[in-house]
This record gives structure tokens, sequence and C-alpha cells, in this order.
């Protein structure tokens, strides 16, 4: 089952427990995540604040911090996603801890070597992954994919995922980097994600 959303994140625990699922989440930079959610329009962290079971999921640490710096997101749309995105993947390394079976992998390791990093998800899963698989990964990673354009529409996926990956570094000024990176806290570190 693959659920695309950034905010189902707090079903994991859901779906394994009553379904015996086990869980693989896939995480993005948070400067990836905030260019994408700016580009879009989306709202960012007023919707976990606004979902009293989503807010009581998160640390108590990244509560405070959430609450304290969300009543500044209504003209802030960077500080906004920054702030959901620490919201989101806090939850989700907390869930680690009920949890150990949840794999937790990044969006820009999988785009940028999907032939090598598929099959070794697959095996840490304990899933048989087919040479055709890999074939057929080589064949969508191709000349014709290379020559489209980057998107700018929701679920564009015409696009070469390893440029998507790290677009945001066109997209955002340094300021609004810097001020990501801030915001995101010690998570963007434990998600392999450093300076």
């Amino acid at each position: 089952m693959v659920i695309k959303n950034p905010t189902t994140g707090h079903l994991a625990a859901w779906l394994h427990w009553d379904f015996g699922v086990r869980p693989v989440a896939l995480v993005r930079h948070p400067c990836g995540n905030v260019a994408g959610y700016v580009r879009m329009g989306w709202s960012g962290v007023s919707d976990v604040l606004a979902r009293p079971g989503w807010a009581a999921q998160l640390t108590p640490d990244d509560r405070e911090y959430v609450e304290r710096h969300g009543t500044d997101v209504k003209d802030d749309p960077v500080l906004s996603a920054a702030l959901e995105w620490r919201a989101i993947n806090g939850m989700l390394l907390a869930l680690r801890e009920t949890i150990p079976e949840l794999v937790v992998t990044r969006y820009e390791d999988l785009a940028g070597d999907p032939e090598k990093r598929f099959p070794a998800l697959a095996n840490q899963l304990g899933l048989r992954w087919a040479k055709a698989n890999t074939a057929t990964l080589a064949e969508l990673r191709g000349p014709v994919l290379d020559q489209v354009a980057l998107g700018s529409t929701q679920h564009d996926l015409n696009r070469d995922p390893v440029t998507a990956a790290w677009s945001w570094q066109n997209r955002l000024s340094q300021t609004d980097v810097d001020r990501v990176l801030e915001h995101a806290g010690p998570l963007v570190g434990e998600l392999g994600y450093g300076p």
C-alpha cells in the first residue's frame, strides 16, 4: 500500500498495529518540501495545529516550538511549511520508538540511484526484487524523461526525479534556505540532511 501525502505519516501506527503493515516512510529534504508547498500554495503547519489528534502526537519539544512559531505563519508560507516539515517528521521519528520495524528512507536517495536503492529497500523489507523491475527503472530514467522540463503542477510526474529532488536550490533564496533549516531543527541531521 502506498499513501502519498506528507500528512498521513500518523497513519503508519494504525496500519501497522491493526493490519500488520510494515510501514516505509519516504522523507524529503526540508527545503525540497518547503519549495513544493510554496510552489503549490499549500497551507503548511496550520493543518497540523488545527487537528487535535495530530497536535497531540507531536513530541513535547516540537509541539512547544511549532505552537510558539505557528502564530506567525499567516503571511509566511516558508515558515508555515518548515514548521509542518518539523512537526510531521518529528512524529515520524518518534514512531520508531513504538514501531521498530518502521523503515525511513530519503526521497533524494531513491531518486538519485533507484537501480541500487529500490532493490536494497525490497531486501530490507524481505521482499523479492525481480530483475525486470531494475530494467523498468532504467527505462524510466532514459533519455526521453531527461528531456522533459520540470513540471509545475501537482502530481506532474513527467520530470527527471534527480532534478525534481534538488530543484529547491533554484527556487528558494539563501535566506529562505537558512530559515527552513533553522525551523526544521535537529531533525535535519537526524534524517541525514547535514549541512
